[in-house]
């Protein structure tokens, strides 16, 4: 089984990575059972600003600004702690939650999935409703429409795009 481990690097929000911790070993045994391709053997997932996640996503994907999550293929989660601060506040819901749907999702792209088409998303975002209802959490059935034409936009600008990475827009606990 692979092994996961998170670095927090970003100063802007505290995180108490004792649950986010216990969390990413929950949702990796889970993810090794849906898995579509074998993850790599050791997983990191770190935690860092708007401005360090905005630099990797120009940087790697050759788009500007940020985003919440950057998964790239040899094993690193890149999580925006102030992005995911701004998706819960605006939904009313709680941080690390989020950033646990956020761990997740990277997970989800490493074990095989992709959320590039409607189609790959509504996939993604059902396994990831299952999944964290699995391990203990709960969140909204349905998938917003407003989701859906972020799903298509991003579909859009990425077309040109190889597994460099992958992006996740409206997602909430």
């Amino acid at each position: 089984m692979p092994e996961i481990s998170l670095l927090n690097r970003q100063r802007a929000r505290t995180i108490d990575l004792q649950p986010l911790s216990r969390f990413a070993q929950r949702a990796l045994e889970k993810v090794e059972a849906v898995k579509r391709t074998a993850l790599p053997a050791e997983i990191v997932a770190v935690l860092v600003s708007d401005r360090r996640i905005s630099a990797l996503h120009l940087q790697f994907m050759k788009i500007a600004g940020s985003t919440d999550v950057i998964t790239f293929q040899h094993g690193e989660i890149i999580i925006s702690v102030q992005t995911a601060h701004r998706q819960a506040t605006q939904l009313g819901k709680k941080l690390l939650p989020e950033v646990c749907l956020y761990v997740l999702h990277g997970l989800l792209h490493l074990a095989g999935y992709d959320d590039a088409t409607d189609s790959g998303f509504r996939e993604m975002q059902r396994l990831q409703r299952r999944l964290m209802r699995e391990i203990g959490f709960n969140f909204p059935q349905k998938i917003a429409k407003e989701d859906l034409n972020r799903s298509s936009r991003r579909s859009q600008r990425r077309s040109d795009l190889k597994n460099v990475g992958h992006d996740k827009s409206g997602f909430a606990l």
